[in-house]
C-alpha cells in the first residue's frame, strides 16, 4: 500500500458526487481512470472508476 494522503477538494466533491462521506477516506492511489481510496472505519481498499 502506497503512503495514504489527505483528500484535495476535487476527489471531495467527487465522493460526495458517489454518495459516500468524504471525511471517512484517504487518498491512497490516483490512476489514469479511477481513483482508490482508504476507508477509514473498515480499512479498506476502494477503486471507483472516474
Amino acid at each position: 500500500m502506497k503512503h495514504l494522503k489527505k483528500l484535495t477538494r476535487e476527489e471531495k466533491k467527487f465522493l460526495k458526487a458517489q454518495g459516500f462521506s468524504p471525511k471517512e477516506f484517504l487518498m491512497e492511489r490516483k490512476g489514469f481512470d479511477s481513483y482508490t481510496f482508504f476507508h477509514k472505519l473498515t480499512k479498506k481498499l476502494i477503486t471507483i472508476r472516474r
